[in-house]
Formats: structure tokens, C-alpha cells, sequence
């Protein structure tokens, strides 16, 4: 399969690339624009080796993009190989360790953040649903497209665990449901139906429209996105100690690759882990 096929194929399972019209999203449209531009749009991606991908970052160093541009081209073609791999076009595919960035983007929410946050959606916005949804993704770290399709038959309030739906690629998963999950589950699921949506925004836009609002308000960093939820939580778990075999079970991810991101002490990890000895 050509490598402009590939992303067309890709796209299809990946609806956060296009827009409603089908045009490629800005940030995926000039990633994907350079990854065709120097391998080519004819690239056999069955045939793309890790000297290629050594070649690619080194065109695009040249050029003198800088490493979180570099950082950011090659996640973009990592997941295209993902989707390709759900697609069964590929079996595995050949990555690169990412460069270090200077001045790294923040990539989770403080505390502070949250209760600021928190405290504007119902006293300032009125926004309950958000501060209930935001707490929902925080506890959970489940993603966004997973969130928005809960329904009230998912909670098991006897059990205490919810089941997250994932028609992508057709593996659900339940988490048991924290404590502070508990209350806000009871009062959304009592008296409704069974198929009734947990929470009834139209859709993601407008959920990150009142999220954007709320972060801007409070002074916090923009490059943080309703993904920093799932971040988060994957950050305050291996804060805690919580084994990155754990980790991965929480956040479903498929390979414990994807969850050594959280393998990285954090100033608290680390100070906890000698005081441990």
C-alpha cells in the first residue's frame, strides 16, 4: 500500500484527523505534508525501514525544524502505522526514540490546576456537567471519544465498576470506580433509562469549547488539552508507585511500550522512592 493510501485508510478510523468537511486537520495536514514530501507518496509502507525513518529525521534537522516539530512528524506517521496494524495492512512497524525537547510542553495537570478548574466550572460558568465530566476523565483516564458515549447501563453501582465501550477497536474494558467517582455516578444514573447517555453534549466541540473556557480563565498552560486528563492520570498512578503493568490495564493501552512514558520519576516519585529505603 502507497503511503498516501495509507493515511486515507488511517483517517477512516482516526476521525480526529479530518474535519467534518474531510479536510485534514492543520496540525495532521502539515505533518503528514512532510512525511509525503521525503518519503515519498509512493513509499511502499510495507517496506519502510528504521533507516528510512533515521533519514526522514535527518532531512527534517537539516531543514532546521526544531525537535518537537521532529517529535511530533514522527507521531504522526507511528500512528498511521497503528492504524494500519488495527486495518491489518501491517504487522509491526519500525520506530525511533523521540529527541529530547528543550523546555518540553507540560504534559499533566497539578493539583491546583484541577481544584481551579473545578471551582470556576460551578461557581463561575455554571458548568456542572463539564466539572462532573473533567473529574470522570481524571479518575478514569479514559479518552474523550470513550467518555462522550458512556450510558447509564455501563455503571454497575452494585459493583462498583463502569464499562468503557471502545467500537474502534472492539475491546472493552471496565475499571472499578474510584470514591470520589461514586457520588457523581449515583446522581446521573438515578431514574434515567438504561441507554441514556451519561453526559448530553452534541459533541466533542462542544465539550472542548466549555473546557478551553474554563483553562483560559484559570491561567493555565494551553498546550494542556482534555487529553492531559488521561496524562494526569496516568502520571499521579506511577506517582504513586502503581506498577506500569497496572498503569496499562487502567488506561487500556495495548503494549506496555506505550505506557513507559509514566516510567519517567517525577520530582515526587523520586524523592519517595529513596525515602522508601
Amino acid at each position: 500500500m502507497k503511503l498516501v493510501d495509507a493515511f486515507d485508510l488511517a483517517a477512516t478510523t482516526r476521525p480526529t484527523w479530518k474535519t467534518p468537511k474531510g479536510n485534514w486537520n492543520h496540525p495532521v495536514k502539515v505533518n503528514r505534508g512532510h512525511l509525503l514530501r521525503i518519503l515519498g507518496p509512493n513509499k511502499n509502507v510495507k517496506k519502510i525501514t528504521k533507516g528510512d525513518l533515521a533519514a526522514l529525521r535527518t532531512k527534517l534537522v537539516m531543514e532546521k525544524k526544531a525537535n518537537g516539530t521532529i517529535n511530533r512528524v514522527m507521531a504522526t506517521l507511528n500512528t498511521m502505522f497503528k492504524e494500519l496494524i488495527d486495518h491489518e495492512v501491517i504487522e509491526k512497524f519500525p520506530r525511533l526514540k523521540k529527541l529530547e525537547e528543550k523546555n518540553a510542553r507540560k504534559e499533566y495537570f497539578s493539583q491546583e490546576d484541577i481544584d481551579k478548574m473545578i471551582h470556576a466550572c460551578h461557581e463561575i460558568f455554571l458548568y456542572h456537567d463539564l466539572a462532573d465530566a473533567m473529574i470522570l476523565a481524571l479518575y478514569t483516564g479514559s479518552r474523550q471519544a470513550h467518555l462522550l458515549t458512556l450510558e447509564v447501563r455501563d455503571v454497575d453501582l452494585d459493583r462498583d465498576t463502569i464499562l468503557f465501550r471502545d467500537p474502534k477497536c472492539g475491546e472493552d474494558y471496565t475499571l472499578d470506580i474510584h470514591p470520589k467517582l461514586k457520588e457523581i455516578l449515583e446522581v446521573r444514573c438515578e431514574g434515567e433509562k438504561p441507554n441514556t447517555k451519561l453526559f448530553s453534549y452534541k459533541n466533542k466541540d462542544e465539550l472542548y469549547y466549555q473546557f478551553k473556557k474554563v483553562r483560559n480563565y484559570c491561567g493555565i498552560d494551553k498546550k494542556l488539552v482534555w487529553h492531559s486528563y488521561r496524562h494526569t492520570c496516568g502520571t499521579w498512578l506511577a506517582d504513586r508507585g502503581v506498577p506500569i503493568q497496572n498503569i496499562a490495564k487502567v488506561l487500556n493501552h495495548k503494549t506496555l511500550e506505550m505506557s513507559m512514558r509514566y516510567a519517567k520519576l517525577t520530582d515526587k516519585a523520586r524523592k519517595s522512592a529513596i525515602n522508601s529505603l
